[in-house]
């Protein structure tokens, strides 16, 4: 399919940049019958800068740039840069062709798009899309939205706490007032009573999180907008219901150590309904515990005197394993391995690298 037409005469005024954006968005409206609601399609241009604009990569935009590249928000787009001599310049599709001459084709052809157009957009309309006419007249409706729209005019908000989370130094100066429509930036701000109808409909394909956040983002705003979208899908049942399981990692089979009390294993269990703790100390080797008991206050001093005493009968191992638990966080104990000579590991706290001799042993 061809697609083309000459430039009027004010286009020809256009900068080379504002002529290709031109094209971009004269190809997506002339197509939209076809390209509305389809998945991503690819937009090729010989034209670099297009890349940059179309993708929202670079800064403020030239006002007619931004109105264009606007116009073509409702499409699902990619848009690639080729060279332009690896372009073929076909003659079906690079000759002038003469309108004067063949006015009555047009206008039928015309005629015919407005009809076939008009009826598929009320179709999409049935099935629940949301208008900036919609947003305008429920934001006439809406009080908090009408304050809004005020605070942002005159720049007082007189600390009203509905407008709190519009009015943060990050928002409140992009946001702005056109037509009666409150946007920020380039986006719609979206009233109250019209968020959730907005989050359902960025979640009607069921393409997860990111999808529908990208998706929202690209066109309207509203404050909790991303917890919104995660509380939605996340409360989808289809979605739940394909969605595959979390599954842990494999844990690893630990390497048994040449000899006895060369590698140990230390943890806390309790309380016990006398408040005590109980101090365990399990050799990887033979499985042999050794127990120390706490009151209701423990620390690193109490633990490593413990330790000490164990030390005495049993030696100092080559290796100490522990978990992140408070006393093992303590200054003190970070100076242990320089005064007694012993390597000090340690694994997240519950995690699934816990032993299993001192899980089995404390009863985990």
């Amino acid at each position: 399919m061809y697609k083309s037409r000459s430039l009027k005469e004010v286009e020809t005024r256009y900068s080379a940049t504002e002529r290709e954006a031109l094209a971009v968005r004269w190809a997506c409206r002339k197509l939209r019958k076809y390209l509305l609601g389809a998945p991503k399609f690819r937009i090729v241009t010989d034209h670099r800068p297009l890349t940059y604009m179309f993708h929202k990569l670079c800064g403020e935009l030239p006002p007619r740039i931004e109105n264009f590249v606007m116009d073509v928000q409702e499409f699902e787009y990619e848009i690639v840069y080729r060279p332009g001599k690896t372009c073929i310049a076909d003659y079906m599709s690079r000759h002038h062709v003469d309108r004067a001459g063949s006015n009555r084709v047009f206008e039928i052809e015309a005629a015919a798009e407005s009809v076939v157009e008009s009826g598929y957009c009320h179709a999409l309309n049935e099935q629940g899309t949301v208008t900036v006419e919609d947003i305008r007249a429920e934001g006439e409706r809406c009080e908090v939205y009408q304050r809004l729209v005020k605070a942002i005019k005159s720049g007082i908000s007189d600390n009203d706490e509905d407008l709190k989370p519009y009015m943060v130094p990050e928002i409140k100066h992009d946001l702005n007032v056109v037509n009666g429509v409150v946007c920020r930036g380039s986006r719609v701000v979206v009233p109250i009573a019209l968020q959730k109808r907005v989050v359902e409909l960025s979640h009607r394909a069921h393409q997860g999180i990111s999808k529908a956040k990208h998706f929202l983002r690209t066109f309207c705003w509203f404050p909790g907008m991303d917890k919104a979208v995660e509380n939605q899908v996340r409360g989808c049942l289809p979605c739940q219901a394909v969605q595959p399981p979390n599954k842990n990692q494999p844990v690893k089979p630990s390497e048994l150590p040449i000899g006895p009390w060369q590698y140990v294993e230390m943890d806390f269990q309790g309380p016990y309904p006398n408040d005590e703790y109980i101090f365990i100390m399990i050799d990887r080797y033979s499985r042999w515990p050794e127990m120390a008991w706490f009151g209701n206050a423990f620390n690193a001093n109490t633990t490593i005197a413990a330790m000490e005493k164990i030390f005495t009968s049993k030696g100092v191992p080559a290796v100490c394993q522990s978990d992140n638990g408070s006393p093992f966080q303590s200054k003190r104990w970070n100076s242990l391995p320089k005064a007694v000579d012993i390597a000090i590991t340690t694994l997240l706290r519950n995690g699934p690298e816990q032993t299993e001799q001192l899980s089995d042993l404390i009863g985990v």
